[in-house]
């Protein structure tokens, strides 16, 4: 089940929107950006709190500087240069259990990236599958045909996914199948 809470930009109301996350009990924090990160980190360390944090979208030299800070034991994540080489190993601390998993890619995704992600998905004995669509609706339509078959969906630079990605994560969260976009 996901929860969607938005500060709307508004830097002076990041941190009230934190402390309801976490007064609420979720079991994991994702944010994206480096003040909502932060604010995350701040909240939980000083509610004694060690909820996951995963975070998307900040800079790589943050990063590096909050990991030699000891920033967090409780933290993960991508920054902007992270490849799949990276990030496959962090789906994988956050979903273990993983057996099998449906790549959605496009005329837009490196075949380097592909290549990369079904050698670790491989060699990690995770069955998976490509869907590469040629429309919106390809999308929609596609994946109650993956359903019972599937653990996770994984989206690679796709932009038909991208635009549907309401219907994808409510695909998800119906069907329990952990989403990792």
């Amino acid at each position: 089940h996901f929860t969607e809470y938005s500060a709307e930009g508004d830097g002076s109301k990041t941190l009230r929107v934190m402390e309801e996350v976490v007064r609420n009990g979720y079991d994991l924090i994702f944010t994206v950006g480096m003040k909502d990160t932060e604010a995350a980190k701040h909240i939980t360390s000083s509610r004694n709190k060690m909820i996951p944090i995963v975070f998307a979208g900040v800079r790589d030299n943050w990063w590096e500087e909050k990991q030699k800070e000891q920033f967090s034991p409780n933290m993960t994540g991508v920054t902007g240069s992270s490849g799949w080489n990276i990030r496959i190993p962090i789906f994988l601390r956050i979903k273990p259990e993983m057996k099998s998993a449906l790549l959605i890619y496009s005329d837009f995704t490196d075949t380097n990236d592909l290549e990369a992600i079904t050698e670790i998905l491989a060699n990690k004995s995770i069955t998976y599958y490509l869907l590469k669509p040629n429309s919106i609706s390809d999308v929609i339509n596609s994946l109650d045909n993956y359903r019972g078959k599937i653990d996770s969906i994984i989206t690679l630079r796709d932009s038909y996914s991208n635009q549907v990605i309401d219907q994808v994560v409510n695909f998800c969260d119906t069907h329990e199948i952990t989403l990792f976009s």
